[in-house]
């Protein structure tokens, strides 16, 4: 039984009580001197080790006496790519971290916000590095952040009961059961949960609205830059992925075809070994093969989708819950990053043709089938004509193409599609400020915003930009970037509390966002003012529709 008179945020130590045992927390302090709980590394499922390597999750054991959830746990095993730190994280990673505002107790049913990251389902974790609740935990919403497994511990597919695949998926799942069991523990709302992820985690969140999994765990969702649609958030050819790393780990020819082979030589496979094979440079035409599918159904194993999410969202047969979705103005700007290019410096790329894509594996996963060279010469000349002709700067054209084919199209899908089934609100951020921190990082110079920004407004940054890319330095933070966040801040949170993102104005909040109808594409524009438009890349939209008509 759950203390009734527990006040998180007034104790040095706070003590909850959930379904496995007995949690001892901490206290944290924003640098504007809020105080918060933290309840860091609490386990939702048993660690993945061992014989549960690629296994469906499990649920966690019980534990005796007090356990202390006082620091993160381990990041899933990945090679970080973006801060350069190489390998690092645990098998054992099942973990999360729930954040609740100041004065709250168990009777104060608050609104829960879950945290799904991004990370091209092969990096990143919940961690306060990059996701700090400091700014959200303010607007007196519980904050839950997630680990998740990536990469092929994640994602690996034999197509067989033992490995279906998306167990990372899965472990979402587990993890929202855990949210619903027990969040009213630290005072929230079971009935009022919200989850929102970005990249990566969007195509989660959205996913999660397509799996049966997944029903009655969450009430609202935010899709941040990413769809379980998009070209990169689903495999192609699972068996193949996991012949062909089996094959280049040293597996023989002769048994790399051989399922029970491949599965029993990759179980024991050192972790370190097995996400440098597949952690390769993150090419726009080459990205990780090991993502979501679309399962086979096997006798007494629980699937998290069997059906394509195309189809789903035509007929309607999904979790419909309300819903924002968005994208950032520059969402390209993310292949100028050193090693998502297969040139050293594309800024200084004057044509399409010198530029390292690889427009004929681009094509074919965005048409979902191979083109032949007749097609392929024929879209080309378009795409050189519609998006480089007009040009004074081969960079903008390269990154709305890039925007269009990786995020844009299937955003602007979506949100026609859903809004037939219940409300969205469609956004785009285009705000330029001291705190874009990842057009930073990829040293555009331009004005917008790149992919990932949007992050920068919605959670406090604490990791250090020790390495600037030559010729950038680290702008002084304005009354603007200060208001973006604000503003971002109330949207989110409003959304959770209310469904409606604004359901009053105020000096924050100038614009009412109108939700998407079947006649207009109402999109709000975040940038120094905020303000509705329709369909704001109509023209680009239209494009790619008469392309693969």
């Amino acid at each position: 039984m759950v203390q009734s008179f527990l006040k998180f945020g007034k104790m040095s130590n706070p003590e909850v009580t959930v379904e496995q045992g007995r949690l001892r927390g901490c206290t944290l302090t924003t640098e504007n001197g809020y105080s918060y709980s933290g309840f860091m590394g609490i386990p939702y499922a048993k660690p993945p080790i061992g014989e549960l390597r690629f296994r469906d999750p499990q649920y966690p054991e019980k534990w005796e006496g007090v356990r202390d959830v006082i620091t993160e746990s381990n990041d899933n095993p990945q090679l970080d790519n973006v801060f350069g730190k190489g390998f690092k994280g645990s098998e054992d990673s099942l973990y999360l971290n729930v954040f609740v505002p100041n004065g709250a107790s168990v009777n104060s049913k608050l609104p829960v916000m879950v945290w799904i990251h991004g990370g091209a389902f092969i990096m990143g974790s919940g961690g306060r590095e990059l996701y700090g609740p400091d700014f959200l935990i303010q607007a007196n919403v519980i904050i839950v952040t997630i680990n998740y497994r990536l990469g092929p511990i994640g994602f690996l597919c034999l197509n067989t009961a033992e490995v279906p695949g998306n167990a990372g998926l899965k472990d979402q799942v587990f993890a929202l059961r855990w949210v619903h069991k027990n969040i009213h523990a630290f005072g929230g709302d079971v009935d009022n949960i919200t989850i929102f992820g970005e990249s990566a985690g969007g195509a989660s969140v959205h996913y999660q609205m397509m799996s049966p999994m997944s029903k009655g765990l969450f009430h609202k969702a935010i899709i941040q830059s990413g769809m379980s649609t998009s070209s990169w958030a689903t495999q192609k050819n699972p068996e193949k992925n996991a012949f062909d790393i089996a094959k280049d780990l040293g597996l023989e020819s002769s048994l790399s075809t051989d399922k029970e082979a491949v599965l029993k030589f990759l179980m024991k496979v050192p972790i370190e070994d097995l996400v440098n094979a597949v952690t390769k440079p993150m090419l726009a035409s080459d990205l990780n093969p090991f993502v979501p599918i679309v399962e086979q159904s096997f006798t007494g194993v629980e699937p998290f989708i069997t059906v394509n999410p195309l189809e789903l969202m035509t007929t309607g047969n999904y979790n419909t819950v309300p819903c924002i979705q968005g994208f950032t103005s520059q969402e390209g700007a993310l292949f100028l990053m050193k090693g998502h290019s297969k040139i050293t410096d594309i800024t200084k790329v004057t044509k399409l043709s010198d530029s390292g894509i690889e427009l004929p594996k681009v094509l074919a996963a965005n048409f979902g089938k191979p083109l032949n060279d007749d097609k392929i010469a024929y879209i080309t000349n378009k795409i050189e004509h519609f998006y480089f002709a007009n040009e004074e700067n081969f960079i903008d054209g390269y990154i709305n193409l890039m925007t269009d084919l990786v995020f844009l199209r299937d955003i602007d899908r979506s949100a026609k599609l859903h809004s037939k089934q219940n409300s969205v609100y469609l956004y785009r951020l285009s705000y330029n400020g001291a705190l874009n921190l990842f057009k930073m990082l990829v040293a555009y110079p331009y004005k917008g915003a790149c992919h990932g920004d949007d992050l920068c407004f919605l959670f406090k940054q604490n990791f250090k930009m020790d390495e600037l890319p030559e010729g950038v330095e680290m702008p002084k933070i304005t009354e603007s970037d200060i208001l973006t966040i604000k503003r971002f801040v109330s949207l989110w949170t409003n959304f959770a509390k209310y469904g409606n993102p604004t359901p009053k104005l105020s000096d924050t909040i100038t614009t009412i966002w109108e939700p998407v109808t079947d006649d207009n594409l109402h999109c709000l524009d975040i940038d120094n003012e905020m303000k509705m438009t329709c369909d704001p890349c109509a023209e680009r939209i239209k494009f790619w529709k008469n392309l693969m008509d």
